[in-house]
């Protein structure tokens, strides 16, 4: 037998009483949940994820004043059969001890040992076949969750689910977004497929992970993370605005990718992929290449080796590349 909510239940003890307005009609007992927008209280439902944050104390007409409480110990009203009473009963031994939740049924307001599927909330405990404790609390748990404040400490974990919790964590669909935050990763790894992480004012740590990005890299620059596209490269040609970030090249041939005009802001971060064939970023016509390794001013910039060599670079001003980093046998001529 599990835990059965019959109407005519006794108050035994109150804890925290209070008189308050309710929107519609309640029974002692009853789980209550605060409605601001009518300005008084309804019955707690778990599918809406309307959490309990009270206890009827008495039978409440809608839109009337009736005493409530932050806990109470009830008792089961008592049952007759044949002319002789007997003590009621709200679950069967092995039962007690056994914790009470917001009810996930169609019934709205009612305690149950079964834990909902929709936001999970302890709200007191059995303690006899008789009594119980119904004690709500601010503890929740299960596949989505959401409510005015939720308050989370110790170490949080979120799986496969759409989580929200005011204005601090948002997870919708794979989008990530933490503001004046730090996310940091432990022995694990961080994937995003088809959405997007945003940190503001924070910081992404890894430590003995990986992130792994689909169709995509991940570039860090002074504690901010961001998505940049990535692309492939093989035959000669002109780098576009567009393809700004990460270019692969793996040439089929000796080739010669040139770079769009210089504008304050672009990027580019070209690897040449292992091969026999040499690789020239050139400068546009009227832009040059400036190392700073020699101090020179240069019209491009040649691999011959192809062992997976890296070419780091940044448009300072409207004419001029500057080599912010480069390693392999990269060099740099009129």
């Amino acid at each position: 037998m599990a835990y059965t909510d019959n109407d005519g239940k006794t108050i035994l003890h109150s804890f925290g009483r209070f008189r308050g307005t309710v929107y519609e009609a309640v029974k002692v007992g009853d789980l209550l949940s605060r409605d601001t927008a009518n300005e008084g209280w309804i019955l707690a439902d778990e599918e809406a994820s309307t959490v309990a944050e009270a206890v009827a104390c008495q039978d409440i007409a809608a839109g009337a004043v009736g005493w409530m409480a932050m806990a109470v110990e009830i008792q089961a009203p008592p049952t007759e059969s044949g002319g002789d009473w007997s003590a009621g009963v709200l679950a069967v031994g092995a039962d007690v001890c056994s914790p009470l939740y917001l009810d996930g049924g169609a019934e709205e307001g009612k305690a149950s040992t079964s834990a909902g599927g929709t936001s999970v909330q302890h709200v007191g405990f059995i303690l006899s076949t008789g009594r119980a404790i119904l004690s709500p609390g601010q503890s929740l748990t299960g596949t989505a969750a959401s409510h005015t404040t939720l308050a989370v400490s110790g170490t949080s974990t979120l799986g496969t689910t759409n989580f929200s919790s005011g204005k601090n964590v948002a997870l919708v669909k794979g989008n990530l977004t933490l503001t004046e935050g730090d996310l940091t990763l432990t022995k694990g790894s961080a994937t995003l497929t088809e959405g997007d992480l945003t940190l503001t004012k924070g910081a992404l740590t890894l430590t003995e992970g990986d992130a792994t990005l689909t169709d995509g890299d991940l570039i860090m620059t002074a504690g901010v993370v961001s998505m940049v596209r990535k692309t492939a490269k093989t035959e000669t040609g002109t780098l576009s605005d567009a393809e700004q970030g990460y270019v692969e090249v793996s040439p089929v041939a000796s080739t010669t990718l040139t770079l769009p005009t210089a504008a304050a802001g672009k990027y580019f971060l070209i690897k040449h992929l292992a091969t026999t064939h040499t690789l020239i970023v050139a400068a546009g016509a009227s832009d040059k290449l400036i190392d700073p390794s020699d101090g020179g001013v240069h019209d491009k910039a040649t691999d011959d080796k192809g062992l997976d060599c890296i070419l780091e670079l940044r448009a300072v001003d409207a004419v001029n590349w500057l080599v912010i980093h480069h390693d392999g046998d990269w060099t740099f001529a009129d």
